[in-house]
């Protein structure tokens, strides 16, 4: 045990746990990046509508580090868009 806490003092001292902060953050951007491209993939929109109507947008947001109104802006961007250009989809609730 004593060996594991010196390893995991080394990683936070040496800049490890920022470096995994980042690539989470990363990460997360790119999630959100992808569900937003493909909502204009006919076999992808539902499952994209159900990641923007569930809590899988909130967490990835807030890993992400993107603030309240910025999440609320880009929800009503996708709802725009899906009510504009993909008139087949139902208009998402939130």
């Amino acid at each position: 045990m004593l060996f594991r806490k010196k390893r995991l003092d080394f990683y936070i001292k040496n800049g490890y746990r920022q470096s995994a902060g980042k690539c989470l953050r990363a990460l997360s951007e790119a999630v959100i990046l992808q569900a937003i491209e493909d909502l204009w993939n006919i076999k992808c929109r539902e499952e994209c509508t159900t990641f923007f109507n569930g809590e899988g947008f909130i967490i990835c947001a807030e890993m992400a580090g993107i603030s309240s109104l910025d999440q609320t802006r880009i929800l009503n961007m996708v709802n725009r868009h899906i009510v504009h250009k993909i008139p087949d989809m139902k208009v998402m609730k939130k």
